[in-house]
């Protein structure tokens, strides 16, 4: 598709199945997984079906655990894939089609990144993980101090990069 690389976005990764998707026979194909992948296609849908009246909202519940499993059980098939996870995920304040993660402490933050960042060490080609997302507050993807839990995120990722 002409891209060097690619980010593994999360949660849409894991939510939509994208590291399950395997070789496709269609251009067609190619294109929707590649769309999945870097999120593209969840934002078209979003804007789709925010211009159809629907009679009810769509809200995906997932658990920060089972969320976590996928995200280190991901078999990495592609070169060209940067690693990428999360720290938490709420887009309702936003959207009426949403994803929750629930579930989310600093304790557990810190051994799944403690466990990904050794992943990333073994099975990705580059020495990087993109962290979703620093500071967006809307969506509860936040590494800032906040009243709950003080400076307890920050060092959680301190503590997994040691």
């Amino acid at each position: 598709f002409g891209v060097d690389n690619y980010i593994q976005f999360e949660p849409f990764f894991s939510s939509f199945g994208g590291h399950q998707v395997k070789k496709r026979n269609t251009l067609r194909e190619r294109i929707k997984y590649f769309l999945r992948v870097i999120g593209v296609l969840d934002t078209l849908k979003y804007i789709r079906d925010s211009c159809t009246p629907k009679p009810e909202e769509k809200l995906s519940i997932h658990d920060y655990d089972e969320m976590w499993k996928r995200i280190l059980a991901f078999k990495v098939d592609d070169s060209r894939l940067i690693a990428g996870t999360l720290k938490d995920w709420d887009n309702t304040p936003r959207r009426k089609t949403a994803i929750a993660v629930t579930g989310a402490t600093p304790e557990k933050f810190r051994e799944y990144m403690r466990l990904f960042v050794q992943k990333v060490k073994r099975e990705y080609n580059y020495p990087y993980i993109f962290l979703d997302a620093w500071n967006e507050w809307g969506e509860g993807a936040y590494l800032e101090p906040d009243e709950r839990y003080g400076y307890a995120w920050l060092e959680a990722l301190r503590d997994a990069l040691i």
